[in-house]
């Protein structure tokens, strides 16, 4: 058997199942000790659930326990064993459904120092290690799932407490089954059919031949899971899954037009409706993490209201998600990109904070609660991404739903090839990444994800240049000894964030660009790593209209002298507006010969520069009439393309299940005095190994960045203002 069920029953055990628990066990154990002979009852049995004579005399004792304290349980058993067996038990063989690995060696050694009994734990990777190893293991398996497991799968509190961005149990439900289908269903099958054929088991649970659903029931149930789309639509889509489906895994009695899942298919689902549950949990238990370590770092007890904090933490990130789902089908829809603003997400938090209180945390729970969830989506835990990546491409799907009837043929106006621009504020993250492992690195896995599914990416000259000037101006930073003046540049914020020595920089700089010819060098680089060729625009954005150009050039002129005006000569400033003017206008006048349709162009500028997609709707305003489409891409929305656009069977599975939902919370520059701590930290560990030093300075930054965050920078006053500006604008809906 496959274990996810098995396992689900294991963990779902209470101590009232302690009798099921104890067959299960004599049944794994007895293949093991033929001997053994069960002694336990429930009003007791001096220590022991069962016990085993050996043949050289010593007596083994057996406890069988579904105790969640495994260590108190433990140590009481072997108190009352040396009172009534002292000197006579010499090992104590511990099974239990709990988690326990590597947790027990030290009581390992405690029992064998004090009590000279050696302590042999059997839990829960024991039993699903041997469950298929004979025909009655199994069966005692199976047993146990099906009357544990299963019942607790067809109860509604397994989509009860997911998909907190919805309401009602069909619409979650049947976003389960579409995360389900997603991840179950080959590359090659068009959305429309996936996204059906999912609602429609959706639809389907719990039925079997002696409970079946008319087919009007069935298209009920999806109909209620998509209330905005047009109903003869729904059923037309339905009775087309229902058709395919039929023999493979739905059967249909004909006379009564009536439908069931096959045997086969009810079984598949339960145990991947048991491991979604199991991977839930964890998700669960790594938000607890993160409020555990954001409250410690700011100074805030939990004690009272940590399982409330974790549901609406979860919930805040489940909208999140779904609002990221919807823009992103809307923009396709519409065909105006868009890009998800980090301020989304702390909205999200004042508006749970105004609807549900602040938990007796004062003006601290936004804080708590924003940086909980930017962690949640900045951890490089590969289980963590891969869930969050599956959540947000069945937002991303039931989105779709509920705008189109037939989402395949909206996702096929998306671009099927393309040439992409990249903006600095892409290549630089992506070159500051080779800090971080593999895993971890984000923008790295976009670009070559990109690159594998066929499209071509390019930079200009102008972007090359800045690079450059960046890096000569971090290092500049990096060698002055007096206090600097506005925020450490970008790369050496990730540089010293990292905890690596700052007089190092240099030499991890020189990977990118030598002092002979450094743009030369960085242009290798791009190549070399990312297959990025160099192709200027400047010959295409001359080509465009003086009225468009100059517009454009005023929207950046403006952008730049508010953020960096005063730290910038003329010269360099209006370097930096020609060089943006360049990629978003040349881009525009590429577009010229390719398709007219908002997303169905070939070339895009990837960015993330606010800027950029703010322009369109100055240039309305400036110009009025019909302007070009905007040219700009993000991240964010790239991601989502690679997932759902027409180019998603050249991608591999595995590698975009890990691809993070927002790609730049995690970089930012930081503010100068944090540059101190770092130096700080590393002054304090002095004499340490260098492994210990950087562990220590990277966790000094990231406490210290926590604690800078919305109360920090704004006080409680801010935070109360935002409050009430949200029951402001609820009470005027």
């Amino acid at each position: 058997m496959k274990t996810e069920r098995f396992r689900l029953a294991l963990r779902e055990l209470k101590p009232s199942d302690w009798e099921r628990f104890e067959t299960l066990s004599s049944t794994f154990l007895a293949s093991e000790f033929p001997a053994l002979r069960t002694l336990a009852s429930f009003s007791g049995d001096s220590g022991r659930d069962a016990t085993l004579f050996a043949p050289a005399g010593d007596e083994v004792a057996i406890q069988y326990s579904v105790s969640q304290d495994w260590r108190q349980k433990i140590r009481r058993t072997m108190e009352r064993l040396d009172e009534t067996f002292a000197g006579i038990i010499h090992v104590l063989v511990y099974v239990s459904n709990q988690r326990i690995g590597a947790g027990a060696d030290d009581l390992k050694q405690e029992l064998l120092q004090h009590h000279r009994v050696h302590l042999d734990v059997r839990d829960e990777a024991w039993f699903l290690d041997r469950v298929n190893s004979d025909d009655a293991r199994q069966e005692a398996a199976e047993e146990l799932a099906r009357v544990v497991a299963d019942p607790f799968l067809a109860s509604e509190s397994v989509v009860g407490r997911k998909s907190q961005a919805l309401s009602g149990t069909e619409a979650r439900t049947g976003l389960l089954y579409l995360a389900l289908q997603w991840e179950d269903t080959t590359r090659e099958k068009g959305l429309t059919r996936l996204s059906y054929e999912a609602l429609t088991r959706s639809a389907l649970r719990g039925t079997d031949s002696e409970h079946r659903l008319g087919r009007q029931q069935i298209r009920d149930r999806v109909a209620t899971i998509l209330p905005t789309q047009d109903r003869s639509a729904v059923d037309r889509y339905v009775d087309s899954a229902l058709d395919r489906m039929a023999k493979r895994v739905v059967r249909y009695w004909r006379k009564q037009d009536e439908y069931c899942l096959t045997f086969e298919e009810q079984q598949r689902l339960k145990g991947r409706l048991a491991e979604f549950e199991l991977q839930d949990r964890e998700f669960e238990l790594a938000i607890e993490q993160a409020l555990d370590v954001i409250a410690e770092d700011v100074d805030v007890d939990l004690r009272n209201n940590l399982p409330e904090l974790v549901v609406r933490a979860r919930c805040v990130l489940d909208r999140f998600v779904l609002n990221s789902g919807e823009s992103f089908a809307s923009a396709v829809v519409s065909g105006n990109v868009s890009r998800v603003e980090r301020q989304a997400l702390r909205d999200l938090v004042i508006e749970d904070v105004t609807k549900n209180g602040n938990g007796g945390l004062g003006g601290k729970i936004v804080g708590l609660l924003t940086n909980a969830v930017e962690w949640l989506v900045q951890t490089s835990d590969p289980t963590i991404q891969a869930y969050l990546r599956r959540s947000a491409d069945a937002y991303t799907l039931l989105a779709f739903l509920r705008a189109v009837p037939d989402v395949q043929r909206v996702v096929e106006k998306l671009f099927s090839h393309g040439r992409v621009w990249l903006d600095t504020s892409i290549v630089l993250p992506a070159m500051a990444e080779t800090l971080l492992r593999g895993e971890q690195q984000r923008f790295s896995s976009l670009l070559r994800l990109a690159q594998d599914a066929g499209l071509e990416l390019r930079v200009t000259r102008g972007v090359v240049e800045e690079v450059e000037r960046h890096l000569h101006r971090s290092l500049v930073c990096q060698r002055t000894r007096e206090p600097w003046q506005g925020r450490i540049p970008f790369m050496l914020s990730i540089y010293t964030a990292s905890g690596e020595p700052l007089s190092d920089y240099p030499h991890w700089v020189e990977q990118f660009a030598g002092r002979a010819r450094p743009e030369d060098d960085i242009a290798a680089y791009l190549g070399d790593v990312f297959g990025v060729e160099i192709e200027t625009l400047e010959a295409d954005a001359d080509g465009a209209s003086d009225e468009l150009r100059w517009a454009v050039q005023e929207i950046w002129q403006v952008a730049h002298e508010r953020r960096r005006g005063e730290e910038l000569d003329p010269v360099t400033l209006n370097r930096l507006i020609a060089h943006d003017v360049e990629n978003y206008v040349g881009v525009i006048v590429r577009r010229r010969h390719e398709r007219d349709s908002p997303l169905g162009y070939t070339s895009w500028w990837l960015t993330l520069d606010p800027t950029a997609f703010a322009a369109r709707k100055v240039l309305r305003e400036r110009l009025g009439g019909r302007i070009p489409d905007s040219p700009v891409l993000s991240p964010d929305f790239l991601a989502n393309y690679l997932a759902v656009g027409p180019i998603r069977r050249h991608v591999d599975r595995e590698i975009e299940g890990n691809m993070p939902i927002l790609l730049d919370l995690g970089f930012q520059e930081l503010p100068a005095d944090l540059l101190a701590v770092a130096r700080r930290v590393r002054r304090e560990a002095a004499g340490l190994s260098e492994r210990m030093v950087r562990r220590r300075v990277r966790d000094g930054i990231d406490k210290a960045k926590r604690r800078m965050g919305p109360i920090a920078q704004e006080g409680v006053a801010g935070i109360e203002a935002a409050i009430k500006k949200e029951l402001a604008s609820r009470r005027g809906e």
